[in-house]
């Protein structure tokens, strides 16, 4: 967008088999947007959001143990500082939460990371 900002926007559908038991393919919808802005030389932010969607189909037999659908939001975001040009650090939280059609498979989670990088 700018020379200190940018964008990225992004929109996937595909089909795949299945893993799942019970079920001979799985159609996955995903839609994602992220930010990032350069204070300056060194030091930039970013942020993420992601919303993914699963439907399992060609279920060979009904049951009330086939996971037939399922939803994950991801939001999150980072702050990276260059220390030197082959130097850096990035500090990264994250926010997953899955619905699914089986309660058992429904999750909420939290991450937090610290990462130094050195380049060669």
């Amino acid at each position: 967008v700018t020379s200190r900002l940018s964008t990225q926007a992004d929109f996937q559908k595909g089909v795949s088999p299945s893993t799942g038991v019970n079920r001979s393919y799985d159609l996955r919808t995903t839609y994602g947007a992220s930010a990032r802005y350069q204070f300056g030389s060194r030091l930039s932010a970013g942020i993420e959001g992601r919303y993914s969607e699963l439907d399992a189909n060609g279920a060979l037999l009904p049951s009330a143990v086939t996971l037939t659908h399922s939803e994950t939001s991801t939001y999150g975001a980072d702050i990276r500082y260059a220390i030197s040009r082959r130097i850096a650090l990035r500090l990264e939280g994250q926010h997953q939460k899955r619905t699914a059609s089986l309660s058992s498979y429904n999750y909420s989670s939290d991450q937090i990371g610290l990462t130094a990088s050195v380049k060669f």
